[in-house]
């Protein structure tokens, strides 16, 4: 007879691959938010609660909280750094999945921050303060450092431009190109994967793999 399973109540880690063109995206659960329905969009309430309750859920709606690695031939870039442990008790695994999925800190040459929100930026730190990903440099729309930035790492502005042009607006990786736009409350950045093999784009992940 088989010995019975150890109990735990940790979840399997959250890992889950896609290739675009050349381009590999693993997207990396950090954990969950409980959220209102008022900050939803696109719906009524009444709509919303309809949803749920044909859900078979009768709380309020959880939001999954991912980050995403792009591997290309020259750069692996994490989007996004997930809740650390700093926000609340629901996130802050990503540092295990990414461990489970292969990853190590010092993988990573790029960190692209698409908004600045807790559940976004506060894995830029590990547990002691210092940068979870030592070897990255961090790029984040100037308009949204300037509202919430003071992370003790190094910041390096994508943003507005000079005169509206577009040499300000971006900045390419290889494959991938890093535009600025409209993110939850202020501009943001969007990501777009260029491959003779495929297309993706997203603001905080890439269409088609995961959506937040």
């Amino acid at each position: 007879m088989a010995a019975p399973t150890r109990k735990s109540d940790k979840q399997a880690p959250g890992v889950y691959r896609r290739r675009i063109g050349d381009a590999l995206v693993t997207t990396i659960n950090d954990g969950f938010l409980d959220i209102n329905f008022e900050i939803l969009r696109g719906a009524g309430l009444e709509d919303l609660q309809g949803l749920m309750r044909n859900a078979f859920r009768d709380g309020p709606p959880r939001l999954t909280v991912n980050a995403f690695v792009i591997e290309t031939d020259r750069n692996t870039i994490l989007v996004d750094s997930g809740g650390g442990s700093t926000t609340v008790y629901s996130m802050g695994r990503m540092p295990d999945n990414l461990r489970a999925a292969g990853f190590k800190p010092d993988d990573f040459d790029t960190v692209i921050v698409t908004h600045i929100h807790p559940d976004h930026t506060s894995g830029l730190l590990d547990k002691d303060g210092k940068p979870a990903f030592p070897r990255a440099e961090v790029i984040v729309h100037e308009d949204e450092l300037a509202v919430g930035g003071g992370a003790d790492v190094e910041l390096e502005v994508v943003g507005a431009g000079v005169d509206g042009g577009l040499e300000g607006r971006h900045r390419v990786l290889g494959m991938v190109e890093v535009l600025a736009a409209m993110g939850d409350d202020l501009d943001g950045l969007r990501i777009v994967l260029r491959s003779p093999r495929g297309l993706g784009a997203g603001n905080a992940a890439c269409e088609g793999v995961a959506d937040q």
